[in-house]
């Protein structure tokens, strides 16, 4: 069941790509430190993203095979603490942007910060039970996670990538070094 929710997560991912792909097309290569063009940022800030669910589905898929170990588990729990929560708190910088330009009234942020802390308390539960027999307990943990990311990357998509695509050079570039800073501090603390 988590294959075809993770499933589902991908393919609204890659359809919502879509409209970008000409743009990640044309990205080059660059370093997130040195001049980054419109073009570039934006493929950077669309690939994230849709890298974390893909290695979500992998690593939810071995967690949660009927035969699954707790070692399969614990590495599942590992990425979401390493690569998840960190992304979620570093993207957080993106959600003021659609609230003022983006004219969501507000609900941006309070919508980003609702859904994070969702996130991360399920990441907490999943990692207390993870080590336990309790396949039931980690898998509905497991689903009721896949949903609430498949919420929050679809309103990162609606609300923030259009309001990505009005932004200058400079202005795209400095969002992506306050992501890459806001993620260096939080692996840090």
């Amino acid at each position: 069941m988590l294959n075809k929710r993770l499933f589902i997560v991908v393919g609204i991912a890659a359809v919502s790509s879509l409209a970008m792909a000409q743009v990640v097309t044309q990205a080059r290569r660059v370093d997130l430190v040195g001049d980054v063009s419109r073009p570039d940022a934006i493929a950077i800030l669309s690939a994230e993203p849709e890298r974390l669910v893909v290695e979500f589905q992998r690593l939810g898929d071995q967690a949660l095979a009927p035969q699954a170990s707790s070692t399969a588990r614990r590495a599942f729990v590992s990425f979401l603490h390493t690569e998840l929560i960190p992304y979620l708190s570093a993207a957080i910088v993106l959600y003021p942007l659609a609230d003022s330009v983006g004219g969501t009234g507000g609900y941006a942020v309070a919508s980003a910060l609702f859904d994070g802390e969702a996130i991360t308390r399920l990441v907490k539960e999943l990692d207390g039970i993870a080590g336990s027999q309790d396949a039931v307990a980690f898998r509905i943990r497991a689903f009721a996670l896949s949903e609430l990311l498949d919420l929050y990357f679809t309103k990162q998509r609606v609300l923030v990538a259009p309001v990505l695509a009005r932004l200058s050079e400079a202005e795209v570039s400095d969002i992506v070094e306050r992501i890459a800073a806001e993620r260096t501090a939080f692996q840090k603390s």
